[in-house]
């Protein structure tokens, strides 16, 4: 399993905080699920941080099932991706899932001031989107950083489907 390691600019080499999450891809045909802010348009794929004694599995269902109304069942691990900022790291576990059943949304308060929502995007325009994260970085440093992350996850479940008879 590949890991990635994001360096930010501002990061000043000593890490004393760490916040570790978990995210999902969830694809049928070729659509994406996607996790929406309609307040600022912002895309990023459903998942959260990691609470007290779950799994990374357990984590990540209830995530989604939090964000998107969604039951899944997570099948393979993909990549995690490493960010490192100020003194920050942020883990990113990115997972497969599949949806098994309908569950019940249920946003945090934060979710509910952007007005999140579940929302399937063409895979090809959702990579696209990600791929642009530069065009972020004089205005929105942090979207630049999450879109960049979830481009990189991306190329990588691509490249899983494209091989995934190999593993």
């Amino acid at each position: 399993m590949k890991q990635i390691n994001i360096y930010g600019d501002n990061y000043n080499t000593k890490t004393s905080k760490v916040r570790e999450a978990c995210r999902a891809f969830i694809v049928n045909d070729d659509e994406i699920l996607i996790s929406y802010e309609n307040k600022n348009s912002q895309l990023m794929l459903p998942g959260g941080g990691l609470e007290h004694d779950e799994s990374l599995e357990e984590c990540l269902i209830r995530e989604v099932e939090e964000e998107t109304g969604y039951i899944v069942k997570v099948k393979n691990k993909i990549v995690t991706i490493n960010e490192y900022y100020e003194d920050y790291l942020w883990i990113n576990h990115y997972f497969v899932c599949e949806i098994i059943g309908d569950g019940r949304i249920k946003l945090s308060k934060m979710e509910q001031e952007q007005k999140m929502e579940a929302k399937w995007f063409n895979l090809d325009e959702c990579f696209n989107i990600f791929k642009e994260y530069n065009k972020y970085s004089e205005i929105d440093e942090m979207r630049c950083g999450m879109y960049k992350r979830e481009h990189l996850a991306l190329k990588e479940y691509i490249e899983f489907i494209k091989y995934k008879d190999f593993y």
